[in-house]
């Protein structure tokens, strides 16, 4: 067991144990050579001995090396070192960094569109510079996306994630994830590309939406069920009808039919931030920006979006075309898994792991140097999360018989596109 104290190869004295998960311990520490403070990432003494886990710990370190990108987390060394005759430890060092979980931003209620849009246009741009490397995340969620003082977003925690065209870090069997946010292809254990993680950071921007994932059940397998085939509550009113739609590209059934890059996704946003500022600027009199027009990719699509709100019959998109979950085949996937479901995932997404022990049911430990995030329980007996609109929808005698989204809804006044609850307070934690 390490203790404050303890140097790492005659260099980084760690200071404070300050996150936990489950491949590993998060320290503060200090440099001795170069006289900075960091973030050392130490594998766990209960996993260095099994091999599966060091080649993850390994491939994490060179996958972080691989990517050059302000959205990444920066790698500074990698080591394996023999703490005072206590056996050897792996570990990794990353900068110190001053910024905060996304899972404790949302932790007290949703976000505003604003901040929605500005957070997934940068997650979508990062995960794009790892897709174009080859690298598919795998375990994207909110407490893998550190939000800076000044706005700006890091992609941390890369332990779980692989190659497209890597097999073998992943045994038979094994569903490598966490369950609130993960693709049903990741579910059946088809190959991992990078829709999965268009996917995931869909549900992620629902969360922050709405306050809660788009599923929610008492195990991982009752969530997963339903992101095989299940269709999300509508988010609120207050939220503009191209952010919905967004979320409902993304976060589509059918891979073929999200966005095909997350370049794409990240242009998606951008749109919405742009329109919203050019809608703004035409009510409060101010001249109109050319470049308020809507991208191309946003209106090739004519399928309606399924989280409008206005109704509650699922979209399409949100069912998929083979009926996956519903098949003896998908079933049996996910049964298959179901003795070690989510084997390095903490369902929820949303905490640290156990602590050091480091259970095979902990989330890997993010790679981050802010303080270990309180554990919020997230599991209900409730397969889908309540989420009222924030104004009545209309009875069931004067809905409308059409799915299409209404021109006088949009755009909504800046009151209502403003949708804010107030921004939860900043902490200093991480999870894991």
């Amino acid at each position: 067991m390490l203790i404050p104290g303890d140097v790492l190869d005659g260099r980084y004295r760690l200071d404070e144990q300050i996150a936990a998960g489950g491949m590993g311990a998060v320290w503060r520490a200090t440099d001795t050579v170069l006289a900075r403070i960091v973030a050392v990432k130490v594998l766990l003494s209960s996993l260095h001995g099994d091999p599966g886990f060091g080649q993850r710990f390994r491939a994490e370190a060179r996958t972080l090396a691989s990517l050059h990108h302000p959205g990444v987390i920066e790698i500074y060394d990698y080591g394996e070192s023999d703490v005072d005759g206590r056996g050897h430890r792996a570990y990794l060092v990353m900068p110190f960094l001053d910024a905060e979980p996304l899972s404790d931003r949302i932790a007290s209620g949703p976000l505003d569109p604003a901040q929605t849009i500005s957070i997934v246009a940068q997650a979508a741009a990062a995960l794009h510079a790892a897709h174009q490397a080859g690298v598919v995340h795998r375990d994207v969620k909110p407490a893998n996306l550190l939000i800076e003082p000044d706005g700006r977003v890091l992609l941390v925690d890369f332990g779980i994630a692989r190659a497209a065209t890597d097999l073998s870090l992943t045994a038979t069997g094994q569903v490598v994830g966490t369950a609130l946010y993960m693709a049903p292809e990741q579910i059946t254990q088809r190959d991992a590309t990078p829709s999965i993680d268009i996917y995931a950071l869909g549900a992620v921007a629902y969360h922050c939406l709405a306050g809660q994932p788009p599923f929610d059940g008492t195990t991982a397998l009752a969530i997963a069920m339903l992101h095989l085939d299940g269709a999300p509550q509508p988010l609120p009113y207050s939220v503009p009808a191209g952010l919905r739609e967004l979320v409902a590209t993304a976060m589509a059934k059918d891979p073929a039919d999200r966005y095909r890059t997350a370049a794409e996704m990240a242009d998606a946003a951008r749109a919405i931030s742009t329109r919203r500022v050019a809608t703004t600027a035409a009510m409060d009199g101010r001249p109109i920006a050319a470049a308020a027009a809507v991208q191309p990719h946003m209106l090739r699509r004519d399928t309606p979006t399924a989280l409008t709100g206005r109704h509650t019959q699922p979209h399409p998109s949100f069912i998929s075309r083979h009926r996956v979950g519903s098949s003896l085949a998908g079933i049996a996937l996910v049964l298959g898994a179901a003795a070690g479901v989510m084997a390095f995932a903490d369902p929820t997404g949303l905490g640290p792991g156990p602590g050091p022990s480091g259970t095979a049911a902990a989330t890997t430990a993010v790679p981050t140097s802010v303080r270990a995030s309180r554990t919020r329980a997230t599991a209900t007996a409730s397969a889908k999360p309540s989420i009222s609109p924030t104004r009545s929808a209309a009875p069931p005698s004067q809905a409308p018989t059409s799915s299409a989204p209404q021109p006088s809804e949009d755009p909504p006044s800046p009151t209502a596109e403003a949708g804010a609850t107030g921004e939860p307070q900043s902490t200093q934690d991480a999870t894991g």
